[in-house]
């Protein structure tokens, strides 16, 4: 059997930085909207869990009798005759699956976790509303196998947006995230401040074989196209524009009437869905992406600017020379 002396580090653990939430006002963010359900499916399996239950919850009050009961109960009906030629054996597999349901309830109750502190972050928004049944049974079951710190990271993301935002993640989406490793999500982690509008990534000459790689992984598993060479076009005035936030690139190319072609890669619907969920860069990388159009021959200049509204119309002020 397992004691309550090994089980109670985590649960306590985990009670003291709910507390500290509660402290700060998180809990309050619960009380009678959709992210009490979905929190409370997840760590309870229970629809709607009323706010009560949380704050006791938070104070670690918690206990996995019933569970353990249950579970030695089960063994004990089906393993009759085996128990009475080898107890031990028994209680071997009652260790082994009591070890289970308290690895991937810590996991539940970190995304959980994470996932409140997301809401803590930018509570607000006018299209909340519970995930589905259909989306909740799928997304538990991914959820507890995370095995890395990015998958639960990237978990709790997925399970805030689609709260803040319903349908945003489809069950394509949720299927591709259960194969997912901790290469993967790294490899998106580093592309994310690169992308570029509508959802592509410009590859510099000088990081090819870096950025091929990640397009291999991403690909692999639907979330990005290989990547390939393609056109850039250019107008009567050997311009190009290129959109990151809210901020432009503009390219000047040398003179000539041929067609210009660089490396790049796209995100795939999957890709977009998943990307979406990951949080912005404090900086995206204009600068960066901006240096790496620069080392191509064919371009004389390249320059950023934010794009403002002036009189109504979109235009580029504070334009800076990249060198």
């Amino acid at each position: 059997m397992v004691s309550e002396e090994k089980a109670s580090p985590s649960v306590e653990t985990f009670g003291q930085s709910l507390r500290h939430a509660a402290e700060g006002g998180l809990l309050r963010l619960i009380a009678g909207k959709p992210l009490e359900q979905a929190i409370g499916r997840l760590i309870s399996g229970a629809v709607d869990v009323p706010v009560a239950y949380l704050e006791r919850w938070s104070q670690g009050v918690r206990s996995d009798t019933d569970a353990r009961k249950e579970i030695s109960s089960a063994l004990a009906s089906a393993a009759s005759a085996l128990a009475a030629e080898n107890p031990e054996l028994v209680d071997r597999g009652l260790v082994r699956w009591t070890h289970k349901i308290a690895s991937t309830q810590r996991v539940r109750e970190d995304i959980a976790l994470r996932t409140l502190s997301i809401f803590a972050q930018n509570p607000e928004s006018e299209e909340t509303a519970a995930p589905s049944e259909d989306f909740m049974r799928m997304f538990e079951d991914i959820a507890e196998r995370a095995s890395s710190d990015e998958l639960t990271d990237l978990m709790a993301r997925i399970l805030a947006g689609e709260i803040r935002k319903p349908g945003s993640v489809s069950r394509r989406t949720l299927q591709v995230v259960a194969i997912l490793d901790q290469e993967i999500v790294g490899a998106l982690n580093e592309i994310r401040p690169y992308l570029l509008e509508p959802g592509w990534f410009h590859i510099p000459p000088s990081d090819s074989q870096k950025w091929h790689r990640w397009f291999s992984l991403l690909s692999s598993v639907s979330i990005s196209t290989e990547a390939s060479t393609r056109m850039f076009n250019f107008d009567e005035h050997n311009r190009s524009h290129v959109k990151i936030g809210n901020q432009m690139i503009v390219i000047t190319a040398r003179p000539s009437k041929g067609t210009w072609f660089i490396d790049g890669g796209n995100l795939t619907p999957i890709g977009s869905e998943l990307i979406s969920a990951l949080p912005l860069s404090d900086e995206p990388k204009v600068k960066e992406i901006a240096l790496g159009i620069l080392e191509h021959a064919f371009v004389e200049g390249v320059e950023v600017g934010d794009i403002s509204e002036i009189g109504g119309e979109p235009s580029l002020v504070n334009l800076e020379k990249i060198f």
